[in-house]
């Protein structure tokens, strides 16, 4: 779970903790050629889905370029070799206007169940469950840089691993909370997203 918490949770305490400059979704415009998230998914929700086994970035980035970065690129910012051809622009999900907002189960359910309507397939029948969450959880980590991920490791070490501890359980840390969040719960880390913990940073939780 570290490869998936550190990318979403170091990157956002770099940004906060090193005062870069980054808006909340209000604040947000979204890039030209920017598509939502159907409707429809969000309707058609079962129920909480969540990996059962860490997503594996290596794997998921193998999967990606093979079948997304002809149309998303290889960074994620919609200028893939079929996107010239395509009638509407490719969402860039690489913009970090567009990342910090949409979380791992977001990414899951489109892959799963495309959007036709934007000339995006399905991928049920193609990928298994656990090669949908690899892709999934790649796609989510394409506007943190390595450089960004090895500052928010060591913010992360300096100021929260005391409470959080250093792998991020909430566990093995000096100081034990009842209420601490684990960042290793795939549970829960597949419905947060970057600007969630952006807010709780900014505004604290619980204890």
């Amino acid at each position: 779970m570290m490869q998936l918490g550190c990318r979403v949770l170091f990157l956002t305490l770099a940004i906060l903790l090193s005062a870069c400059s980054f808006s909340l979704v209000a604040d947000v415009t979204p890039v030209p050629g920017y598509q939502s998230i159907p409707r429809n998914i969000e309707e058609e929700k079962p129920g909480l889905v969540y990996p059962l086994v860490p997503p594996d970035l290596i794997k998921g980035e193998g999967i990606y370029l093979q079948e997304c970065s002809p149309c998303h690129g290889q960074t994620g910012m919609g200028d893939g070799s079929n996107s010239a051809s395509l009638p509407i622009p490719v969402t860039a999900i690489g913009d970090q206007s567009i990342a910090r907002q949409v979380t791992l189960e977001d990414w899951f359910r489109l892959i799963t169940q495309g959007d036709l309507e934007h000339y995006m397939p399905p991928f049920n029948k193609l990928l298994t469950d656990r090669q949908r969450w690899d892709v999934a959880a790649y796609a989510l980590s394409l506007d943190v840089s390595e450089q960004d991920l090895a500052h928010g490791l060591q913010l992360f070490k300096e100021h929260c691993s005391n409470c959080h501890g250093i792998r991020g359980n909430g566990k093995d840390s000096d100081t034990y909370f009842q209420d601490i969040s684990d960042f290793t719960d795939l549970e829960n880390m597949a419905i947060k997203s970057t600007a969630d913990f952006y807010r709780v940073l900014a505004n604290g939780s619980g204890s």
